[in-house]
């Protein structure tokens, strides 16, 4: 059993773009969207206030009311399922009620999602500094999964690494663990994901509003050690607005594969000055089916329920939420080195937040923001539990972010300080390279920060580039584990000594926005000092082990490069073809050698490799979409060549084409927004295997899935 509790605080986040500045008085916007078409009204079309919380979505008859607008310039976005988002310019002052009429026109091109994620304050996706993907609307319905990983693989540079269905976490530029920071509402969820395979991200997308993917050195805003990317789930858990209205979503989705099913739903109501808010789903699957069979033990139950309320002013809001998360699963076995029926992983999280956010209304700052959240996390695994001792892990980081904007460009730069400390409730050593080395507890802290800039050097021409130092600390699996675990497959080894990580990241991209194409593609290099991974060191372990492989976390120095490109035509004024691809080579930059540091009975050598291990080959997507506002059909392929640049114990992979349906109708029915999504992955029921999969030697890749999903909005 392994129980953690994580205390974490962020705070001051400021800026210097243009920004809602509060005033005594504010205004009143009303409004009507309407399709340019035939003028019929557009209903639940979300209506935003830039720089602000402010929103509202469109009723029955289109209309909308935003009050307590701050006064001055302020840009209102407007953004339905089917049409082309637009934006809005409206000078208010003080007691104004300003009416305005917007016609959107359909299109099957989004150019224009709202970012929140490694920015100051929320902008149009074409304003970040740095490759960004935003899930939501219409893509989140069509992509949706029972995992966040599993609903991210569409995007550029993202792939997937598991054990099985329930356990699979994003893999970006190919880097994972705690490399990839994953947030709800902008901080960590407070499990153990990253901290090996078989955990499993604690955070269910079926009630997610979006999902951001910011890639490369500006990430660092949420995480020391996040130079492969930040993924944030956006709920808005604790609300920054009052509703006029109550509104909320209820969602429920069925898939053939594991014969799963899922509800759940959020609702947001207001009185007098407090929004509240309300939310709950439930989750269950069966065992996963393959192309050659029933991969057993793969089961998996959830259940996660929230509540909060929030204080909102002219100047700001401040709230607290409390979320309860509890989640069953297996992990297959029958592997060599594996449990013979396999492991069952029990883990529960009960988190309190509070967050606060001022705009002060004149000077310097446009906003201060602090959020703090306390987490107590219980994980049991029964029948492959890694010996670890129980381990209190404390963080806290604190960081700032200046921001400068002179016409066409952007500046901003981002300081963080990050402390952690690890106190082990047990004593004893582990034998590292014959020396007995004590477990003690370990306290880290260091500077990181990056900076980043974004010209405009053509209408829809954008050229960024970030710089960026990282750092990481070890987490406690990394320095205190010493024996087999069975759920990984391994025997692993920690290193209570082990070095802080380091690195140095940059990036370059250029992204093109017309009315029919849009198209970002990017080049990143990443060279990591003190790189902490299990290595072999040419060792693995044979005949009384159980054929387990031998692994010592150790620092290494290594060197992830690449590229990556997203592209979007619009083919014809319904007719969408879209594709990403994404390639990254790393590898160690000193020569490693078989020097063994432990050596157990029955131990053989083996050649250490010379590339770090779970490296995505060459991957993508290719897919054609006809999309009007009430129906949709479409179909692709996942792609991935071969990899043959194998870790420690890795086997190659061959490359594999995979094709995919969808179908969906949107229909208002009641003064509600209803949508219907059909899916069928792996349509052929091919039989493939995926390089990032912990078990592909045993078992293939899922087999055909028929998914349905059901959404209302009210």
């Amino acid at each position: 059993m392994k129980v953690r509790r994580l205390f974490t605080l962020l705070a001051l986040a400021g800026s210097l773009a243009p920004g809602a500045v509060a005033q005594d008085r504010d205004a009143t916007v009303i409004g009507r969207v309407v399709s340019a078409r035939d003028s019929q009204a557009i209903q639940a079309a979300l209506v935003r206030v830039l720089g602000t919380h402010l929103q509202d979505n469109t009723h029955q008859d289109g209309g909308f009311v935003l009050t307590h607008v701050p006064v001055g310039a302020q840009r209102v976005l407007v953004s339905a399922i089917g049409y082309k988002a637009r934006m809005v310019q409206l000078e208010l002052t003080p007691g104004d009620t300003s009416r305005v009429a917007v016609a959107l026109e359909e299109s099957v091109l989004q150019l224009e999602e709202i970012v929140a994620t490694g920015t100051s304050d929320p902008r149009p996706l074409s304003e970040t500094l740095s490759p960004t993907s935003v899930v939501s609307g219409a893509s989140l319905d069509r992509q949706l999964d029972g995992t966040l990983a599993a609903t991210l693989r569409h995007e550029p540079g993202v792939a997937s690494g598991a054990i099985s269905g329930a356990t699979a976490q994003p893999v970006i530029r190919g880097l994972g663990g705690d490399r990839v920071v994953v947030l709800q509402d902008g901080l960590r969820p407070g499990d153990l994901a990253s901290t090996s395979a078989d955990h499993a991200v604690t955070i269910d997308p079926l009630t997610a509003r979006s999902i951001e993917v910011v890639r490369g050195p500006m990430s660092l805003l949420y995480g020391s050690s996040a130079l492969g990317g930040v993924v944030n789930v956006r709920r808005d858990e604790i609300p920054a607005y009052r509703p006029e209205e109550p509104h909320g979503v209820a969602t429920a989705q069925a898939s053939s594969v594991n014969r799963g099913g899922a509800v759940g739903g959020y609702v947001t109501a207001g009185t007098g000055a407090l929004a509240l808010r309300g939310e709950a789903t439930a989750r269950g699957t069966g065992d996963t089916r393959t192309p050659v069979g029933r991969l057993v033990n793969t089961q998996a139950s959830t259940i996660d329920l929230a509540g909060s309320a929030s204080y909102v002013g002219h100047g700001g809001h401040a709230g607290v939420s409390y979320r309860f998360y509890d989640h069953d699963y297996g992990i297959p076995g029958g592997f060599v080195g594996g449990h013979e029926q396999g492991v069952d992983i029990a883990m529960q999280r009960h988190t309190v937040r509070g967050a606060a956010e001022l705009h002060p209304g004149a000077g310097r700052w446009d906003a201060v923001a602090a959020n703090v959240g306390a987490t107590f996390y219980r994980h049991t695994e029964t029948g492959g539990t890694l010996r670890t001792p129980s381990t209190a892990d404390y963080a806290m980081a604190l960081f700032a972010v200046q921001e400068y904007v002179a016409g066409a460009f952007r500046l901003q730069a981002g300081l963080r300080y990050d402390f952690a400390r690890y106190e082990p409730s047990e004593s004893g050593t582990i034998n590292v390279g014959g020396e007995q080395v004590p477990i003690r507890a370990r306290t880290f802290g260091s500077f990181s920060g990056s900076a980043g800039a974004l010209v405009g050097l053509a209408r829809g021409v954008q050229l960024g580039a970030s710089v960026a130092r990282a750092y990481r600390t070890p987490d406690f699996i990394e320095l205190y584990s010493d024996g087999p675990h069975l759920a990984d497959n391994s025997y692993t080894v920690g290193d209570p000594s082990l070095a802080a990580e380091s690195g140095l990241g940059f990036d370059l991209f250029t992204r093109f926005e017309r009315s029919r194409v849009r198209a970002e593609v990017a080049a990143f290099r990443n060279t990591l000092s003190d790189y902490v991974f299990p290595s072999s060191r040419g060792r693995a372990i044979i005949g009384p082990q159980g054929g387990r492989p031998l692994f010592q976390y150790s620092n290494e120095a290594a060197r992830f490069s690449g590229v990556e490109a997203s592209v979007a035509v619009s083919l014809a004024p319904r007719l969408l073809l879209e594709g990403t691809g994404s390639y990254v080579a790393a590898k160690f930059t000193r020569e490693r050698a078989p020097v063994p540091i432990i050596e157990p009975p029955d131990t053989t050598f083996v050649d250490a490799s010379a590339y770090p291990p779970f490296i995505p080959p060459f991957f993508g997507t290719l897919e054609l979409r006809y999309e009007r506002p009430s129906w949709f059909v479409g179909g692709g392929a996942r792609w991935a060549a071969a990899q043959d640049r194998l870790g420690d114990f890795e086997t190659k992979t061959d490359g594999y084409a995979i094709g995919d349906l969808h179908a969906g109708l949107r229909l208002l029915l009641g003064g509600q927004f209803h949508t219907i999504t059909l899916r069928v992955d792996n349509l052929t029921n091919a039989e493939y295997r995926d390089h990032l999969s912990r078990i592909k030697a045993i078992m293939p890749q899922p087999g055909r899935n028929v998914s349905l999903l059901y959404r209302v909005a009210f």
